[in-house]
């Protein structure tokens, strides 16, 4: 469709500078090829455009659209305030940002290793005992044993009892008649 004007419609249009205002001179829609969208409304315009929202480009939630979206999330782990979980334990946001969500923890410092290590209670998982197993029997390093088929056990021979809990580890090896360090792994 062609619309006319005459010269002296278009005159009243122009704004200070000169240029034909678009909201009082264009009756239709201008199209994409002239530098417009071709639509009258947002979602027609997306359309024209290539941009539907949850089809081309995602959604504002994060929905729609499959392939891959890069998102730039600004902070790091230690900044991180809240972080939303799926149902099967997955992380679905953090600090409100949705997508594929990649977070990097350092590994702990020495300090952080001895101080949690220091702080351990006797027999907990991760520490070490002197210990033999009962009944005596030789075994070779990597055996994994019950707590309850062990002993306390010191250099000189004296028998603590209980027996530790969980599962321990051996560490070195066992004769007949003496003890080693354990390691407990569960």
């Amino acid at each position: 469709m062609t619309q006319a004007f005459n010269l002296s419609q278009l005159a009243n249009n122009l704004n200070t500078a000169g240029q034909l205002d678009a909201a009082d001179g264009l009756v239709n829609a201008v199209p994409v090829a002239n530098g417009g969208t071709g639509a009258t409304t947002a979602a027609a315009a997306r359309t024209n455009l290539g941009l539907v929202i949850g089809t081309n480009v995602p959604s504002p939630t994060g929905g729609g659209a499959s392939g891959s979206w890069a998102i730039n999330i600004t902070g790091n782990a230690a900044t991180a305030t809240s972080a939303t979980t799926a149902g099967n334990g997955g992380v679905t946001s953090v600090n409100g940002f949705t997508g594929a969500v990649t977070v990097t923890i350092p590994a702990p410092t020495t300090a952080q290793v001895l101080a949690a290590t220091a702080g351990a209670l006797v027999g907990a998982v991760g520490t070490y005992a002197y210990l033999c197993p009962n009944p005596r029997q030789q075994l070779n390093p990597g055996t994994t044993l019950a707590g309850s088929s062990l002993e306390y056990l010191s250099p000189t021979g004296f028998v603590g009892t209980p027996g530790p809990s969980g599962t321990w580890r051996l560490m070195g090896a066992v004769d007949a008649a003496w003890s080693a360090v354990w390691l407990r792994i569960s």
